[in-house]
């Protein structure tokens, strides 16, 4: 049984991040992008292949982009942008030398503020996925982030979920990732990386009702996150395995749980009241061998119950 690694803005060995490497990559030079990325290749693509063996998995990870959009209408030739599209090329430079699993993209894809309207965050969303779209050829895995549906701006500039989901994550969904045909703009799903038997399995940790009160929205993805039944019900049946030899990433925009001396409070981490508990549960379950049980109720209702004792993997 392989082991199941959490990854959370961090990935552990024996799996290789690059996006700390490919920031450097891609701001070294403003002025000579191609040049830029050829110079820092020469050191980083002998510093990757040391990591890699027949074992390993290679993939890129990337988070909080932050695609600028502060007023009322968006820039196409904002700075932000720019950095992205530099950032595709370094990508796709390296997948020549390297070959690369898949790309996960974190969440965090604008950059908005109390005066960022609906238009400007739509428009820059649409924005990053064409740019973003110029990834050669990869499966890429697209999570929600806080920012994402521009709830920071008010009840009126809010995304819904289905409009996110047409407006960016559907942009990345291709034959070889599976989501969850009863929520497709669920925003989670899993890729197989079939050579290895590695699955790269990603939530959405901003799973959350939309509830409308008289002050706007009960629930808002830029300050609070969860999981519901659904998406619950679907991590629970990708853990199931029939063949031995299996391992899981398990990629989330926030913690799946507070770390102890760590998180003071559920800033950074899924609140055990909204799923949290039950999304651990699961994990753990699946990570021990085990059996577990759980019940939430109110607004995120939910009941598990999982027993990965005669799981294959």
């Amino acid at each position: 049984m392989k082991a199941i690694t959490l990854f959370c803005f961090i990935t552990m060995v024996p799996f290789l991040t690059l996006a700390c490497n490919v920031e450097v990559l891609v701001n070294k030079d403003e002025g000579n992008i191609p040049q830029a990325v050829n110079e820092n290749l020469t050191t980083l693509i002998p510093r990757i292949k040391a990591h890699q063996s027949e074992s390993s998995v290679t993939f890129v990870f990337i988070s909080d982009l932050h695609n600028q959009v502060h007023t009322g209408t968006y820039s196409y030739t904002n700075e932000n942008i720019q950095k992205i599209q530099r950032l595709v090329t370094a990508v796709n430079e390296i997948e020549k030398e390297v070959g690369l699993c898949c790309v996960v993209l974190g969440g965090d894809y604008l950059w908005n503020t109390t005066s960022t309207s609906k238009t400007a965050a739509i428009d820059a969303l649409e924005d990053f996925s064409r740019t973003m779209a110029g990834l050669n050829d990869l499966p890429i895995l697209c999570l929600k982030g806080n920012h994402d549906d521009n709830s920071i701006a008010g009840f009126q500039n809010t995304l819904t979920q289905e409009e996110y989901y047409d407006v960016c994550a559907s942009s990345f969904i291709s034959n070889n990732i599976v989501t969850d045909t009863s929520n497709p703009s669920g925003c989670y799903g899993y890729f197989d990386c079939l050579s290895q038997k590695i699955r790269f399995l990603y939530i959405n940790s901003v799973d959350l009702p939309w509830i409308e009160q008289e002050n706007g929205l009960k629930y808002k993805v830029q300050w609070q996150k969860g999981v519901r039944q659904q998406q619950l019900d679907f991590i629970r049946r990708a853990l199931n395995f029939e063949e031995e030899g299996w391992g899981v990433i398990f990629i989330s925009h926030h913690s799946v749980k507070s770390i102890e001396n760590y998180d003071t409070s559920t800033d950074s981490y899924i609140s055990t009241t909204n799923g949290g508990e039950q999304l651990y549960g699961i994990i753990n379950a699946f990570k021990n061998g085990s059996m577990y049980s759980g019940v939430a109720n109110g607004d995120f209702e939910s009941q598990i119950d999982v027993d990965y004792s005669m799981n294959r993997n």
